[in-house]
């Protein structure tokens, strides 16, 4: 069984099926999983049907060849990537871990520099 927790509200339809790209998976503790997803499809491996913006949770279509919607971005950071909606790609970010203000490490943490949270400041490169 898998729960799926979401930060904002998202209205899906009774008996819809939606797939995910997973970016990455893993257990934060015992019995605890994180997953990260890349996109939305109608099937896996297909062309992405849309992409759900990391901050907001923001779920647009993609364009007809699959890419980005108008003003959309690829954000990297270290460890991966995410997708942001225009609204939000002034976000303060960390560079390694990808936290920000609104969503920090399961933790806690907090800047020691203007993109480093003290989670990650052993991690520096």
């Amino acid at each position: 069984m898998i729960t799926l927790k979401l930060n904002k509200i998202h209205d899906f339809k009774v008996g819809e099926e939606v797939h995910f790209r997973v970016k990455s998976i893993y257990e934060m503790t015992p019995g605890k999983w994180k997953l990260e997803v890349e996109d939305i499809t109608h099937l896996p491996g297909a062309e992405p049907l849309g992409y759900a913006c990391h901050f907001c949770g923001l779920i647009e279509p993609a364009k007809e060849d699959g890419s980005l919607p108008e003003g959309w971005k690829q954000i990297k950071y270290e460890q991966g990537s995410f997708f942001g909606c225009p609204d939000c790609q002034d976000v303060q970010l960390c560079r390694v871990c990808g936290c920000s203000q609104e969503a920090p490490c399961d933790d806690g943490c907090y800047w020691v520099e203007g993109d480093l949270c003290s989670a990650c400041e052993g991690k520096k490169k």
